[in-house]
C-alpha cells in the first residue's frame, strides 16, 4: 500500500507502511521509495540516509531499481544538505558495511531459493507450510495479487474459471500468492470474499518473478520456466489466453513424452 499512497501524495501514511514493508523484508525499492518520500517531504537527513540503503542493496535481484538513479539522487539531496559532495564517498561506504553486515534478525523467507520448487510458503487460511517442491514437474499457474488492488478483484473470478476448468488435471496447480504488505488484512478479505483457488503469501515469490504490479498472472511450465505472463489483463480475452498457456505447457511435456526413445 506504500506505492499506491505514495502516488496519492499521501506522504505520511506511505512513509508508514514503507517503513514497515522495509523492517519485514529490506529491499532497494522500498529504501528508494522512503528516501523520494522525505525528499518531498524536505527531510533532507532521512532523504539521504534511505537513498544511502537503496545504493547498498540494488544488486542482484532488486526489481527494476537502478543504482545509477539512486546515485543521481543522493547526489543531489547531498549537495542540498551539504553544499557539495564532500564526504558522501565515506558515508555510502559506510552505509554499504552496515547495511549489509550478516544481521542477528530472521533471514527473510526464501532469501536462499532459486527457484519455484525450492520455496515454502504458507497458506493464508492458517498459516501452515505449503511446500512447493511437490509442485516439481508439474504445471503451476500463480496470481499475484493483494487486498488493496481493485483490478485483483475483477481478475479474480476469471482466474476462478479457468482454474476449473482444470480441476481434473493434478499436473496443473492454480494458486493465489497475496503480495499485501500487511498480512493482518488478509484473513478479513478471504472471509468476506473468499477466493476459489489455494491461497497463499508470496513469502519471496514476488521477488523471484521480479513482480512489481498487480494484477500479475504467471504460467511455470514443468521445467520451471516461465511459459506465459500477464501484467494486469484484458477481460474480454484472458480466460483464453490464459487457458490457451495453460493447455500449451500441458501439452508441450506430453509430446515431448511421446517422441522420448
Amino acid at each position: 500500500r506504500g506505492d499506491l499512497y505514495f502516488r496519492l501524495r499521501d506522504y505520511d501514511s506511505a512513509r508508514k507502511d514503507l517503513e514497515t514493508s522495509y523492517e519485514i523484508f529490506p529491499t532497494a525499492g522500498a529504501a528508494q521509495r522512503l528516501g523520494e518520500t522525505a525528499e518531498l517531504q524536505k527531510d533532507l537527513n532521512t532523504a539521504i540516509q534511505e537513498y544511502a540503503r537503496a545504493f547498498a542493496l540494488a544488486e542482484g535481484k532488486s526489481g527494476n531499481v537502478s543504482r545509477e538513479e539512486i546515485r543521481r539522487k543522493i547526489g543531489n539531496v547531498w549537495r542540498l544538505a551539504h553544499g557539495s559532495e564532500d564526504g558522501l564517498g565515506e558515508y555510502l561506504l559506510n552505509t554499504y558495511d552496515s547495511v549489509t553486515r550478516p544481521s542477528l534478525k530472521k533471514p527473510a523467507p526464501n532469501q536462499s531459493a532459486k527457484e519455484l520448487s525450492e520455496f515454502v510458503v504458507r497458506k493464508a487460511s492458517n498459516g501452515s507450510a505449503y511446500q512447493l517442491k511437490s509442485t516439481k514437474g508439474r504445471v503451476v499457474v500463480l496470481n499475484f495479487w493483494a487486498t488493496w488492488c481493485g483490478p485483483c478483484h475483477a481478475l479474480e473470478p476469471l482466474f476462478a474459471r479457468v482454474a476449473a476448468d482444470f480441476h481434473d488435471l493434478p499436473d496443473a496447480v492454480f494458486l493465489s500468492a497475496n503480495c499485501d504488505e500487511d498480512e493482518t488484512l488478509v484473513a478479513p478479505y478471504l472471509q468476506k470474499d473468499r477466493l476459489a483457488t489455494e491461497v497463499v503469501f508470496a513469502d519471496g515469490l514476488n521477488r523471484l518473478y521480479s513482480v512489481d504490479s498487480f494484477p500479475t498472472v504467471i504460467v511455470i511450465d514443468r521445467e520451471g520456466k516461465i511459459a506465459f505472463r500477464s501484467n494486469g489483463f484484458q477481460a474480454d480475452t484472458f480466460e483464453r489466453d490464459l487457458a490457451a498457456a495453460v493447455r500449451r505447457a500441458l501439452d508441450k511435456a506430453d509430446t515431448a513424452k511421446r517422441g522420448a526413445p
